[in-house]
């Protein structure tokens, strides 16, 4: 391999020419987390990469980098089956005890990953178009090398469309719209500068949330339940918000 792009947790993309490359990090740097790899030069590109490298003292050093075949297989698809492009999240403790959430971004349409042995949760999705969390939570084991994980997801559309607007008539700009009950995580996605939005509920009765962009603790609430039965909105989804 004489040309590749190295990525890690956090910090800007390596590159590597002839096989070597090299990189400054910040001096409060303790341990770098190397999860993914782009090769450029050839055509089995099936490798990855999952190497975790403590920073010394001194702050310089010298690491060897071992690409590895994939050993977990995710296949993503969009509701037309096409493979979906953003990225995913996996919590994860391996044998020595180490936890961490990382990111998984697709390789050629493949989710496929290299992991070490230990215990690993499948937790989210995050579909940037409208920057929404679909929630997986799949829990999955890596013993000697094998993974127990076979895994197939096919994302729901968004099926519910609306709007925000505030009581008072003022300017809604952009934001998060979150929908909360009892019994599952919040979900949000992304209010456009014009107010409108989209979002995929399951069937439930909701509690609706506005937070506008970059006002902390400017969080409002709407003054009505937000219910979805048979995956349809049952009242008004231009939502009024009182702050």
């Amino acid at each position: 391999m004489k040309k590749a792009t190295i990525f890690d947790e956090g910090h800007d993309p390596i590159q590597i020419l002839n096989g070597a490359g090299g990189a400054t990090v910040h001096s409060d740097i303790k341990q770098i987390l190397f999860t993914n790899v782009t090769i450029q030069d050839q055509k089995d590109t099936d490798w990855d990469l999952f190497d975790l490298y403590q920073v010394p003292e001194n702050g310089t050093g010298e690491i060897t980098l071992t690409l590895k075949r994939p050993n977990v297989i995710i296949d993503l698809k969009d509701s037309k089956g096409r493979p979906l492009t953003s990225s995913l999240e996996v919590l994860g403790k391996d044998a020595s005890g180490w936890e961490q959430s990382y990111r998984i971004d697709p390789i050629n349409g493949k989710y496929n990953c290299y992991l070490p042995d230990g215990s690993y949760q499948l937790y989210a999705y995050y579909h940037y178009p409208i920057r929404q969390y679909y929630y997986l939570n799949k829990r999955f084991t890596v013993a000697n090398g094998v993974s127990d994980l076979s895994f197939s997801w096919q994302m729901p559309d968004p099926n519910i469309s609306g709007t925000v607007a505030f009581n008072d008539g003022a300017n809604v700009g952009s934001g998060y719209i979150s929908f909360s009950n009892s019994s599952s995580t919040d979900l949000s996605a992304w209010v456009n500068d014009d107010g409108t939005f989209q979002i995929y509920l399951p069937d439930g009765n909701y509690r609706a949330a506005y937070q506008p962009t970059g006002e902390i603790g400017g969080q409002c609430w709407a003054d009505e339940a937000f219910v979805v039965r048979n995956g349809k909105a049952e009242a008004d989804t231009d939502l009024i918000f009182f702050h």
